[in-house]
Formats: C-alpha cells, structure tokens, sequence
C-alpha cells in the first residue's frame, strides 16, 4: 500500500487492485504545515511546523496498523522550522 495524507484524511493505492482507496482516519491532534516528517516501523512521527500562528512543539506519532494519533511530550528544544529528520539503518 502507498498511502498520502493531508491533515484529515488519507488516501491509499492498493498495489493489487492499482486503485485509489478513501479512508477517513482520526484527525491530527495538531495540524501543521511546514513540518518535518520521519517514519519508522510502521509509525509516523510529525513535528515542528507553525498551526496557522504559533510554532507548534508537540510531536505527533501516527500508527499506520492501528491506525490511531498519539501525541508524544512536547519538546521545546525543538525551535522553529527547517528541521529535517532521518532514519539510519
């Protein structure tokens, strides 16, 4: 499955079938843009970014089998945008 997300919803092409799917998902506790994004072992961790007027501190996890957000403590060492996140190995 490939799957694309906005801040509400998320869309999947099933590799089998080669057809778009619509699966309404729980929304993000704390939507933001400009963000940096990292996913590992079937998690999605977002954070940083600004929600429209602040910058937005708390990290964002969402788990693609369940399916659920969690928010993780915030981390105000974390400041601003531009912050890029990787995995190695």
């Amino acid at each position: 499955m490939l799957s694309i997300f906005d801040l509400d919803h998320a869309y999947q092409l099933n590799l089998t079938k080669a057809a778009w799917e619509w699966e309404e998902l729980a929304r993000m506790p704390n939507p933001r843009y400009n963000h940096a994004t990292l996913y590992d072992n079937d998690r999605m961790f977002v954070f940083i970014g600004k929600n429209g007027i602040y910058f937005e501190h708390a990290i964002d996890m969402f788990d693609m089998l369940e399916k659920t957000w969690t928010t993780l403590p915030e981390q105000s060492s974390l400041h601003k945008s531009g912050v890029g996140a990787a995995k190695w190995g």
